[in-house]
């Protein structure tokens, strides 16, 4: 797919992107690490199991795997201590019964934190994708948000609660609750965004052409999960760009490399064809080099600067109406274009100095010259 064939909402989507965004935890993906070895398929469901490690990211009323404590949507009392009121049902009771039914565990009190957030990162970029996976259906305020994903990417990326190798092998009534414990990564920069909360709806097998498109990946020490935004809010995804940091890396302008030349002169190119070793050539404004005097050149005089004290110094800054061109006329009779009448410019060249472009926009009178690098000798 080129640019040029992208919907109205990937162009949008794309723009929202631009060069790559990602939030301060974002990182690659651990060489080496993989999913679960615990075996694959509905028979391998016991290593749904819980991690023991606390995590300070996770919300116990936000991860599906997790009984909580608290109605999630029950007022806060600053004097309310939280344990002598009944707690409101459980909006996620129907998918966890599915997974005791299917004898798996991980419904834990709040202490047992899911390592799951636990330096997960997302990143927004352009990336390829494509072909044959699973569509995600999302629900963002209520607005309708698809993604695609890889099967066997999205397989791995549920290692830790389920072993399955396919996107077939999901139990049905387990899609639900995978499905929500694979976006509390996302949830979680959502929430702190200040952004409607993205809702797991349904999951279907899918294709789509592959392709450079705005992608969401979502980041963890041992995997990392793309989603393919089909038709996501455009307003959602510049917002959640914005709290995030540029990954472009900064722009750097190496040093630009300026003749010291003691003069220059125009000739034609039939004259300098016939210049032999020893022959003498007047230059037009000379130097005094002999007195540490130079000329700065790049492609017309910058400046006249001389050495002092092991340092170089500006003595006078050029403008731009001083050119090496002045007082030469060329004069073409006819169409005739040949050696004789073809002037070019001949740079008596002493050495270089490297400066930094900052350095070459500031020049001015008395101005001492900090190199970039150190100066070099030679002759052109």
């Amino acid at each position: 797919m080129l640019l040029d064939e992208w919907s109205d909402q990937d162009l949008e989507l794309a723009r929202a992107i631009g060069p790559g965004r990602s939030d301060a935890a974002a990182g690659g993906r651990r060489a080496g690490a993989g999913g679960s070895a615990d075996g694959d398929g509905p028979g391998a469901l016991q290593a749904l199991r819980r991690l023991d490690a606390p995590d300070p990211l996770a919300d116990s009323m936000a991860d599906p795997l997790m009984e909580p404590r608290r109605g999630p949507i029950r007022g806060l009392d600053p004097f309310d201590d939280g344990f002598d009121a009944d707690p409101l049902p459980d909006p996620h009771a129907d998918r966890c019964d599915g997974a005791r039914d299917h004898g798996i565990g991980g419904i834990g009190g709040i202490d047992d934190a899911d390592a799951h957030t636990e330096g997960a990162a997302i990143v927004l970029d352009l990336k390829s994708s494509g072909g044959d996976g699973v569509v995600l259906s999302i629900s963002i305020d209520g607005q309708r948000a698809r993604a695609w994903v890889d099967a066997e990417a999205w397989c791995e990326w549920l290692a830790p609660r389920l072993a399955v190798q396919r996107f077939p092998q999901i139990p049905p009534d387990l899609l639900g609750l995978l499905g929500d414990w694979t976006l509390l990564p996302l949830q979680h920069r959502a929430r702190r965004a200040g952004l409607g909360l993205p809702r797991f709806c349904s999951a279907e097998p899918g294709s789509c052409v592959r392709a450079i498109a705005p992608t969401l990946t979502l980041c963890r020490a041992d995997a990392e999960l793309d989603l393919r935004l089909l038709d996501w809010p455009e307003t959602w995804i510049a917002a959640l760009a914005q709290t995030m940091e540029d990954r472009r890396p900064p722009l750097t302008i190496p040093p630009i490399p300026v003749a010291l030349a003691a003069g220059w002169v125009r000739l034609t190119r039939a004259q300098l064809a016939r210049l032999s070793p020893g022959d003498g050539v007047v230059l037009e404004r000379p130097a005094a080099i002999e007195h540490g005097h130079a000329w700065l050149v790049a492609e017309r005089p910058l400046a006249l600067a001389y050495l002092a004290h092991g340092a170089w110094h500006i003595e006078h800054a050029c403008n731009e109406e001083i050119s090496m061109e002045q007082g030469i006329e060329a004069t073409l009779r006819g169409s005739q274009l040949d050696d004789g009448n073809i002037v070019l410019t001949a740079v008596a060249e002493v050495g270089r100095l490297s400066l930094s472009l900052d350095t070459l926009r500031e020049l001015q009178t008395g101005q001492t010259l900090e190199l970039a690098m150190p100066a070099t000798a030679g002759s052109r």
